[in-house]
């Protein structure tokens, strides 16, 4: 049985380093569509259409669309969030994203952050989920972070019945 469709991811990435880069004289922070950003964040990612989980386990995947972008330091510093998905299952949840290293046609994706999704599904969605860096993603932050950063919460939003 399927649960509620999914229909938004909001991410902040990390609160402090969106507040670093847009204190640089060339810092950008941007969403290209169906992604939006306003501000400092969150981004806010599309699902694609009918995104659930099975409501009797919670295990699924939630694809969704869009980019993030935030870079300064002249070409220096770049950090790109495209076409992220949440993958639940008996191991727990990962916010993934195509492996930037790879040609995307390869398939081939990494994870990003790891999130601590403790409660229940709730049919309304996941607030404030508690996320961490993985060893995958460390050179998509360009070494500035190491495995296991706190990262900022990641909530799901579904469609209300």
């Amino acid at each position: 049985m399927t649960g509620p469709t999914a229909i938004r991811l909001d991410w902040a990435i990390k609160q402090s380093f969106l507040e670093y880069v847009s204190g640089l004289d060339d810092g950008e922070i941007s969403a290209a569509e169906p992604a939006t950003v306003t501000g400092l964040g969150p981004f806010s990612f599309t699902a694609e259409a009918d995104q659930r989980l099975d409501i009797a386990t919670g295990f699924g995947v939630l694809r969704f669309r869009g980019r993030a972008v935030v870079s300064g330091h002249f070409g220096m510093m770049s950090v790109t969030i495209t076409d992220p998905w949440v993958q639940i299952d008996g191991d727990g949840a990962a916010l993934t994203i195509p492996d930037p290293d790879r040609d995307p046609a390869s398939g081939k994706r990494i994870e990003i952050v790891r999130l601590a999704v403790e409660e229940p599904f709730a049919p309304q969605g996941f607030t404030g989920i508690p996320s961490t860096l993985t060893v995958e993603a460390i050179g998509v932050f360009n070494g500035q972070y190491q495995s296991g950063t706190e990262m900022d919460p990641v909530t799901i939003v579904f469609a209300t019945p």
